[in-house]
């Protein structure tokens, strides 16, 4: 006798659920315990890796110091000024030129130009007009010039120290001999000489400071300027000298 044939299993539907297998599953997964995720551990950096110093904040902070301490310092200096002038009142020293001699003036012409002999002597007064501050000079150098660009060339006098509320007068001398010169200046420097137009002119520089209780302060550069006329100087005139301080600053006589 044949064995029958075996029936295949019935297929599910779709969407059929089996409610006994679902409550299983729904039981299970209710008891299952939910943990948290482990924390994620920080890369390690190798040991040669070395971080990068904020340089640019540290360069604004030293910029800025050295501005403050650049103002406080301008801030000092300037109290230190003004409190200065407020105890002791400086004056500038005033220079007159008192005399311009010329004992010798000679002017030679030959074929081949002009030469000046000449010899001069001058006096230019110092004076100190400050109450509490004496002035120190240093060594002064001169030029003496008649008309427009004859100089006798530069000498040097020692300087010196002046008290206060005091005058000093400063006696010098300079000279030529042979000194060359184009054809029609000699002709036009001996026409001024005769009637007494010629202009004089005296440049000097020195170092000036000033001497506070035995203590000095400075010096600076000071440039004189002493100029007229010969007759004018003569007849008694007593020209007061400009002055220039550190070589920009220029005070009128």
């Amino acid at each position: 006798m044949a064995d029958l044939p075996m029936k295949p299993p019935l297929q599910k539907p779709p969407g059929y659920k089996d409610h006994h297998t679902a409550a299983t599953s729904s039981s299970s997964a209710s008891t299952v315990t939910h943990l948290p995720p482990p924390p994620r551990s920080k890369p390690r950096l190798p040991s040669s890796y070395k971080p990068k110093k904020r340089k640019r904040n540290c360069c604004r902070t030293c910029c800025c110091i050295f501005c403050f301490l650049i103002l406080f310092l301008i801030v000092v200096a300037a109290l230190a000024l003004a409190l200065f002038y407020l105890i002791y009142d400086p004056k500038l020293p005033v220079f007159h030129l008192l005399a311009f001699r010329i004992s010798t003036f000679k002017v030679s012409a030959t074929p081949d130009g002009s030469f000046l002999d000449a010899q001069v002597s001058i006096r230019v007064e110092f004076k100190n007009p400050n109450d509490k501050l004496s002035i120190k000079y240093g060594k002064i150098e001169y030029d003496v010039m008649v008309g427009q660009a004859t100089e006798f060339g530069r000498r040097e006098l020692a300087g010196f120290t002046q008290d206060r509320r005091s005058t000093t007068t400063v006696k010098a001398e300079a000279a030529v001999k042979n000194k060359m010169l184009a054809v029609e200046d000699g002709a036009r420097l001996l026409s001024k000489f005769q009637s007494k137009a010629l202009e004089v002119k005296v440049e000097a520089e020195t170092a000036v400071g000033v001497v506070i209780q035995g203590w000095g302060l400075g010096p600076i550069t000071v440039k004189l300027d002493c100029e007229t006329k010969l007759k004018n100087i003569e007849g008694g005139d007593m020209p007061i000298c400009n002055i220039n301080l550190l070589r920009w600053i220029n005070i009128r006589g």
